[in-house]
């Protein structure tokens, strides 16, 4: 929210990457994301996420079967 008000300019490539024109200002990219996320129509599912990975399952799953013993 802070950067709908910075005037400072963006890089060439970042002006490319959001299709501003060159020369255009922070400012112009985040307005250009909040009309973008406004525009959105519904939530997405939690099914739409990539699922987290466990790391060392194995572990975790011996320390909860300690744990209920």
């Amino acid at each position: 929210m802070a950067l709908r008000h910075a005037r400072q300019t963006l890089s060439a490539e970042d002006c490319r990457k959001f299709g501003l024109p060159l020369g255009a200002s922070f400012a112009d990219a985040s307005n250009k994301v909040m009309a973008f996320l406004a525009a959105q129509r519904s939530l997405a599912q939690p099914s739409e996420f990539p699922r987290k990975r466990l790391r060392d399952s194995g572990r975790r799953h011996t320390s909860l079967a300690m744990a209920a013993e």
